[in-house]
């Protein structure tokens, strides 16, 4: 693949991009406003009684339910245009991932279909996207900027990811739109681990060549190439969106082919009063070269991050594809 990238002159580069568009949802390219009257609103989906629409875009549809007879309220997100290969391999993702347990992952509970609606079932967070509290929501005692509405957040969000990595799992589709959180100021990264992305190694090559949201994903996600790199370069942007205000370079689709060639601006231009420290960390994780970007566990490093050890995940009942009786015991109490 990096021969034929080589070789590609920029006209072809276009129109492998153009392709790839043209087969793609709006919802798969970039967050877009849904129309919720357009979202089905089933009663029931296996055990759980639908309450209400949460949110929907190219995966598939996210509801608020109740499993009968408990009184924890779930998030119910059902799945779209899921190849029999490739609803195999959200099988597997899926068990590994929901072993995981850390107090910054949304926690995973149960795999199931009904109807022929796959579906799985995950905690509810109640919150507000990272960019709406950073700029929007309640300010941190003290807190005057955006950078320092930020800080109380990074130590978490660094330790979510290296934790992934820790487990061999990679997000792939880290933005702040992923990233929720909580009245109590605690940052929750959701949809982790659940686009075929195991790795075994330092790289792999996905089984589906884009995964990710163009405006966050890293230069060579482009050519299919995925690794842990990918990760702190989409982390970078975030970082770098939410204390600047904008994304390091605009969000259309060419953004992708620009990323080949065209360094990220560097944070302090547009967001001057961004501490040096910091400022330094989001530069080194939007190199453009994988192999010199700043790694994720580097820039926790860097910014002096203590270690947050991980904790059981609220626990929920499961009967169907993936579960334990524990969690049954736990929420009848």
């Amino acid at each position: 693949m990096v021969a034929r990238q080589t070789a590609m002159n920029v006209t072809e580069q276009r129109q492998e991009l153009t392709s790839w568009v043209s087969a793609q949802t709006v919802d798969d390219l970039a967050s877009w406003p849904f129309d919720a009257t357009t979202v089905p609103l089933p009663e029931r989906l296996g055990r759980y009684r639908i309450a209400g629409l949460i949110g929907a875009g190219g995966m598939g549809a996210v509801y608020q339910g109740s499993a009968e007879g408990f009184a924890n309220p779930v998030a119910v997100k059902t799945l779209r245009k899921l190849s029999p290969t490739g609803l195999l391999g959200f099988k597997q993702e899926f068990r590994r991932t929901r072993a995981l347990s850390h107090p910054n992952l949304v926690s995973l509970y149960e795999l199931g279909q009904d109807c022929g609606t796959w579906f799985f079932s995950m905690e509810l967070v109640r919150g507000e996207s990272l960019l709406s509290f950073v700029w929007g929501g309640p300010a941190f005692p003290g807190a005057v900027s955006a950078s320092e509405r930020l800080t109380p957040l990074l130590p978490q969000l660094l330790y979510a990811v290296s934790y992934l990595h820790q487990n061999n799992v990679l997000h792939l589709d880290i933005k702040p739109s992923n990233i929720l959180v909580t009245p109590a100021g605690a940052p929750k990264l959701l949809d982790f681990g659940l686009s075929e992305v195991e790795f075994s190694g330092e790289s792999t090559e996905a089984r589906g060549a884009f995964a990710g949201t163009p405006a966050y994903m890293a230069p060579e996600q482009l050519w299919g190439r995925h690794s842990k790199a990918c990760d702190a370069y989409a982390l970078g942007v975030t970082l770098f969106e939410t204390v600047a205000g904008r994304l390091p370079l605009a969000a259309q689709l060419e953004t992708l082919l620009t990323k080949q060639t065209k360094p990220a601006p560097k944070v302090r231009d547009l967001a001057p009063d961004t501490p040096e420290h910091l400022a330094s960390v989001i530069d080194a994780l939007l190199e453009r070269v994988p192999d010199r970007r700043l790694t994720v566990e580097g820039a926790r490093r860097a910014l002096g991050v203590n270690a947050i050890t991980s904790s059981t995940p609220p626990a929920h009942p499961s009967n169907c594809m993936v579960g334990r009786e524990a969690e049954v015991q736990h929420l009848k109490h």
